[in-house]
């Protein structure tokens, strides 16, 4: 996208994190994205072009503006970064001066990108597939998580909420923590959804995502991102990294049938003893793959 406004080079001030927007804007494949926008609705209400708040929205998550009021004073005291994204200043017909747009225009916005769900997707497949064409150890040493994103709405019931304005999508679920002694455990309840995600450990990139409500578990998703979405470079994977909560055979045997070696950590599915005797020997493992050698005196030593 070629549509930013080019800077004065006699300039002294030192741009910093608008550097780093330009160079994450101009190399953005967005250019399908932006005429579907623009087919449906060329400017908003105000006036402002889809490609402006679509550099505005970026901004957000490359300066991490933790909400969209953050990004409107940043846009307000930053000259230099409302030239980039290409806001003019405009009157009213109250004869009011507006030089960014308010929150309730980004929110209409958003509510459009919600529309081009496929567009935005094929921008994050074509950024992944430039890493892997860049990059030649690029997707080895991967690693897979999830993470709970609570809603902001409240439950949706019938009985609690009659006038429907609660989030009617998200689902509750229940996440039991254990203490680093394993001698007790707490467990939390959230409401939302859950973010799975596989990224590249060297580099610190997404690879593939999905989003699911909250209730749904961790280790059928990460089987249906692995092994039924196809991967821009499978092949090139050579270590798998996951918490506990990836313990599972069927994951682990067909990683291992495409030569994955996976480090992931044993459950602590032991609910009694801490420690078991290995045959008719003086050594005794733990759950975690600790082995220690007993004495003639009781005395445990680490292997």
């Amino acid at each position: 996208m070629q549509i930013i406004t080019q800077l004065s080079i006699f300039d002294d001030t030192e741009l910093g994190d608008l550097e780093k927007l330009i160079l994450v804007v101009e190399n953005l494949p967005d250019e399908k994205l932006l005429k579907a926008l623009n087919e449906r609705r060329k400017k908003g209400g105000a006036g402002y072009s889809n490609e402006s708040l679509w550099i505005a929205f970026i901004a957000k998550f490359v300066f991490q503006h933790p909400t969209i009021e953050s990004l409107i004073r940043e846009l307000r005291r930053n000259s230099q970064f409302r030239k980039i994204c290409g806001f003019e200043p405009w009157e009213d017909t109250n004869g009011v001066v507006h030089i960014v747009p308010g929150s309730s225009t980004f929110s209409r916005f958003i509510s459009r990108l919600m529309g081009y769900e496929s567009e935005i997707d094929e921008v994050f497949q074509a950024l992944v597939k430039t890493m892997y064409e860049l990059l030649p150890d690029f997707g080895e040493t991967c690693a897979f998580d999830s993470k709970i994103i609570e809603a902001y709405a409240s439950y949706f019931s019938k009985e609690r909420s009659k006038d429907r304005r609660a989030d009617q999508d998200a689902t509750r679920t229940a996440k039991t923590y254990t203490l680093r002694d394993e001698t007790k455990t707490t467990t939390r309840y959230f409401y939302g959804y859950r973010v799975h995600l596989l990224c590249d450990c060297k580099y610190e990139l997404p690879i593939t995502y999905t989003v699911t409500t909250a209730n749904k578990g961790e280790v059928p998703v990460a089987k249906k991102l692995l092994f039924q979405n196809k991967l821009p470079d499978y092949e090139r994977m050579k270590y798998f990294l996951a918490d506990a909560g990836y313990d599972d055979t069927d994951l682990i045997e067909r990683l291992e049938e495409k030569e994955v070696t996976t480090l992931i950590p044993n459950r602590h599915m032991w609910k009694e003893e801490p420690t078991r005797q290995y045959l008719d020997t003086d050594l005794i493992y733990d759950q975690s793959g600790n082995v220690y050698y007993i004495d003639d005196n009781g005395n445990h030593h680490l292997l």
